[in-house]
């Protein structure tokens, strides 16, 4: 009764996920089997140019290879879901078909081009969380900087206390594809300024320009990748963007002064309210100080 109500459940999300994602493959190990244990004969995932969803539940050791191909980059691998409240998966990738950095307690980073425990915040949803350029600054491991080039890729997947039901999104775009397309739908457009927006100054979910922070400089690639595409014909129409890329840098280079400016008006106003009328005020000095 329980494997068939994991059955079941486990349909249920893979439905929910392929429906909210518009993903084109999918690996799921309730429907295709479990993926291997074995570092000489990891699982194929069967992934495909653009969005590709993983449905696993890990418990011990899980491995599985993939291939980016050729004139594509693996740009995002994104939380789609973590079913656990107290416990990570730890993830570790290396190049070609095969792992040969040790599993259990015999990890080595060393050959791996990164790792990771996700999610780094258990508290939460962690649904859309970004994993690759924390994977690729991974302590002892080669390093990257995503997107990881076309080629041949193998992943573990472990853990040690109780299985952990989770689902990542991998997302191959084209070689040259759009810097600013920060949610990787393939356009740039208004949810990519959101996530920017979001982003700025706190993570690099909106590095467009792959120096590991989300700033101006990323907004302005933005503008000119917008301007590009509007251009085309190939976007919808949206508030100009040039005008709102002044706006949204001025307002936050200049936010520090108003703020004072404000309070500074303020207590003004407050002075000449208690200041004995001997003579009269003019008519909008206070509105304008306010």
């Amino acid at each position: 009764m329980h494997l068939l109500h994991l059955m079941l459940w486990s349909a249920v999300v893979v439905c929910a996920l392929l429906c909210a994602t518009g993903v084109g493959a999918t690996y799921s190990e309730y429907l295709s089997g479990d993926m291997s244990d074995d570092p000489a004969a990891p699982t194929l995932l069967p992934f495909q140019p653009g969005s590709n969803l993983l449905v696993a539940e890990t418990y011990g050791v899980d491995l599985a290879w993939f291939t980016v191909p050729a004139g594509h980059v693996l740009s995002s691998i994104k939380i789609a879901f973590h079913d656990h409240s107290y416990s990570r998966v730890f993830t570790g990738i290396q190049a070609g078909a095969v792992w040969t950095a040790g599993i259990g307690e015999e990890i080595d980073p060393a050959p791996m081009l990164g790792w990771l425990d996700f999610p780094i915040n258990l508290d939460g949803d962690h649904s859309g969380i970004e994993l690759l350029p924390d994977i690729g600054q991974a302590p002892g491991a080669i390093g990257f900087v995503p997107p990881l080039p076309s080629g041949a890729y193998t992943m573990l997947f472990q853990t040690s206390i109780e299985p952990i039901r989770h689902s990542l999104e991998f997302y191959f775009t084209p070689t040259g594809a759009l810097a600013a397309d920060f949610n990787s739908d393939g356009f740039v457009n208004g949810g990519d300024l959101a996530v920017w927006r979001q982003a700025f100054g706190t993570t690099a979910a909106a590095d467009a320009n792959n120096d590991g922070k989300s700033a101006g400089d990323d907004l302005l690639i933005w503008q000119r990748e917008y301007d590009a595409a509007a251009t085309a014909g190939s976007l919808a129409v949206v508030p100009e963007p040039a005008a709102l890329a002044l706006n949204l840098l001025g307002a936050w280079g200049m936010r520090r002064w108003l703020r004072p400016c404000r309070i500074r008006a303020s207590a003004n106003v407050e002075r000449l309210k208690r200041r004995p009328r001997t003579t009269p005020l003019l008519p909008l000095a206070e509105g304008a100080l306010s």
